[in-house]
């Protein structure tokens, strides 16, 4: 009996700790696993079938930050139900959440260097103008960007940058 009792306890630890952060090469078995797919995957998924998907995080278990790229050859944006033409006063409030996301970027830099989201961040934000695309998902805390997803399509480049922060 104190085996099967250890054992479900390790069951439920397990469960707890894959509820928290579903590491990104296992989205697909996940997903087939619980009938689920995650706002991430469905908004890189509502512009097309991408090619390449890259993902880094800093953190893990509750507070996390992720970056993240997908690649398309080709996009459909239309009448797309989460990515919006970006407008001049869109682009604001999109720097802004950016502002945050660099000035974690540069936190995680000072306290170790060789962290991968901070060798992988690339973003530059001189790309963005009107023929974008973006989303925001944004969770109702009483601290402004405690938790968000930041989603921007560069039509040029047919690339779709994923900006995740649980701080």
């Amino acid at each position: 009996m104190k085996k099967f009792a250890l054992l479900i306890s390790l069951i439920i630890m397990l469960l707890s700790f894959t509820s928290c952060v579903k590491p990104p090469d296992m989205d697909g078995i996940l997903d087939s696993v619980l009938g689920t797919q995650t706002l991430q995957e469905q908004v890189a998924e509502s512009i097309g079938q991408y090619e390449n998907k890259e993902i880094w995080t800093h953190g893990g278990f509750q507070d996390y930050t992720d970056y993240g790229i997908y690649s398309y050859t080709s996009a459909n944006l239309n009448n797309n139900q989460y990515l919006k033409p970006v407008t001049y006063s869109d682009s604001e409030k999109l720097n802004g959440f950016i502002d945050n996301f660099e000035n974690w970027v540069k936190t995680f830099k000072e306290n170790d260097p060789e962290d991968e989201l901070v060798l992988n961040y690339n973003f530059d934000r001189s790309i963005i103008d009107t023929s974008d695309y973006f989303y925001i998902f944004e969770k109702d805390y009483d601290i402004e960007f405690a938790y968000y997803d930041v989603y921007f399509f560069d039509a040029q480049t047919n690339v779709l940058y994923y900006f995740h922060n649980n701080i």
